[in-house]
């Protein structure tokens, strides 16, 4: 005899004589579909954990729980287990597994749509259905039958209306809002749960009604039974619609991502090549530009030097050829009057010109940065001492003290300077009497040259002079050629760089 209560409300028993074996055929043909279903869940089960377990993705985790707790209601769900294994607390916690079903079910679509603001709703109730799971549970393991009877019934009905209620506020506004293909597949699958459902709960609860339902649409009775898990199976077939769907979504913005990448890629890559382009081109013109100033620089470098050598050999020769041609034209005027002091002014001509030859001499060494010490202010006194003998000028002079750090370039500047005062003033200005300062005060070096003679008138400086100015301009010094009362006033003035130390002694006085 076997009883079946999956068809009514009573229990409606069927008796007939047969073996073991025929009996074992027919649960099999009647259980299997709940098998194929539980190996379906089980399957669905599986692969949602292994994606929560690589993406922790919540809804991941939902529908496991789903598959699951479905997987449980249709294993235990026939009579082929019971056949081999008699254990009636697996069919006795069945219901009580169910509200988890239902929780997991509420939270999988507060997932999908948790970015809308009407899942609040939906947040709160299926924290309160979580709780009344747990409550059902405990009570089918530890408290009284009655309890766990009256839990499964009008509560569990009242809770199972006001979900699909909630559910389907929440679904149809995110549906206007949205209407994307998530929207639409969560749809269609909680239509066809409630849809089922509903007929599986006027079944159960309400067999009247649902007899008179029957009655006008017969198809309702070759429904099979168990139809809550085949409608978790479309459910679930829907969710499974839904995670590919986001798949697809996440590959299409993989995509979009490398494809923005590889644009941003090649523009950076553009960028790079013109840079490339333009440092190329930027060296090329600086090697050009380095040539050319290496070139010029050479050139200068030649022109410097030549200019430094013509004024050495200007202001050497000339100063000496102009003392010369002073004791010539004496020598001429004296020829017939005084013929003795003609030969000696004759004399002492020939005298200026070999000095003048060794002044070329020595000042070949100060063309050169490394000469060794040079004393300039012994180089000036003898420089004046010579003048005042060969001219019969008068100089007065004073030196002070020179800082041991002059370089060379300053003490030829300044040695030439005089010479060319010196000689300007005898030859153009007709001069018989300097007065020479040189001191260094304050970082500068004060050079000034005062003559007696004609009274100078500013005009273009000659060649010694324009040479004078322009190695004094490349000291950073200035030089003024200025009038005097009567006669000409030449300053210079150096910078130079203190070093704390003074050099050269003091030379003071007048020289006849």
């Amino acid at each position: 005899m076997l009883i079946d209560n999956r068809e009514a409300l009573n229990p409606a028993p069927w008796i007939g004589l047969i073996d073991k074996s025929d009996l074992l055929i027919h649960l099999v043909r009647k259980d299997t579909y709940s098998l194929v279903l539980a190996g379906f869940f089980l399957l669905g089960a599986c692969v949602a954990l292994g994606l929560y377990w690589g993406r922790r993705d919540r809804l991941h985790l939902y529908f496991f729980l789903l598959s699951l707790c479905c997987c449980y209601a249709a294993f235990v769900r026939n009579y082929l287990l019971q056949a081999y294994w008699d254990q009636p607390w697996l069919s006795y916690l069945e219901l009580a597994v169910f509200p988890f079903g239902v929780t997991a079910f509420v939270s999988s679509i507060h997932e999908v749509f948790r970015m809308t603001l009407k899942t609040r709703v939906l947040d709160e109730f299926r924290r309160i259905l979580f709780w009344f799971s747990c409550l059902t549970l405990a009570s089918a393991l530890f408290l009284n039958m009655k309890w766990y009877s009256w839990l499964l019934s009008y509560p569990l009905l009242a809770l199972f209306l006001l979900t699909a209620v909630i559910v389907f506020w929440v679904l149809r506004s995110t549906y206007r809002d949205r209407k994307d293909p998530e929207s639409i597949w969560m749809l269609a699958g909680f239509l066809i749960v409630t849809a089922l459902a509903l007929i599986h709960v006027l079944r159960i609860y309400l067999p009247a009604v649902f007899g008179r339902i029957e009655h006008f649409a017969p198809p309702l009775a070759a429904l099979p039974f168990d139809l809550l898990s085949i409608a978790m199976f479309l459910f679930l077939l829907c969710l499974v619609r839904v995670i590919i769907y986001r798949f697809g979504v996440l590959n299409e913005k993989l995509l979009q991502f490398n494809k923005a990448l590889e644009e941003k890629v090649a523009e950076r890559t553009g960028e790079l090549q013109g840079k490339t382009a333009q440092l190329k081109e930027a060296n090329a013109r600086l090697s050009r530009s380095m040539r050319e100033k290496a070139e010029t620089l050479a050139d200068s470098k030649v022109l410097e030097e030549r200019n430094r050598i013509t004024g050495t050999i200007h202001d050497t020769i000339g100063h000496s050829l102009t003392a010369t041609i002073v004791q010539l034209e004496a020598a001429k005027r004296l020829l017939d009057r005084d013929p003795l002091l003609a030969e000696d002014k004759l004399g002492a001509s020939q005298e200026l010109v070999r000095r003048g030859l060794e002044q070329i001499q020595q000042s070949v060494p100060m063309l050169r940065e490394d000469s060794g010490h040079y004393d300039l202010a012994e180089a000036m006194n003898r420089l004046i001492r010579e003048t005042e003998s060969s001219t019969g000028a008068t100089v007065d002079c004073t030196i002070g003290a020179l800082p041991a750090s002059l370089l060379l370039l300053h003490k030829r500047v300044l040695f030439q300077a005089l010479q060319e005062g010196l000689t300007n003033g005898l030859r153009h200005g007709a001069s018989s009497r300097f007065e020479f300062s040189l001191q260094a005060k304050n970082g500068q070096l004060l050079f000034r040259l005062a003559s007696d003679g004609n009274t100078y008138k500013p005009a273009a400086f000659g060649f010694g002079l324009r040479a004078m100015s322009e190695r004094v301009s490349q000291l950073g010094g200035i030089m003024t050629v200025s009038p005097g009362q009567p006669g000409c006033v030449l300053t210079v003035s150096l910078p130079y760089e203190a070093s704390g130390q003074q050099g050269q002694g003091l030379a003071t006085g007048g020289l006849k």
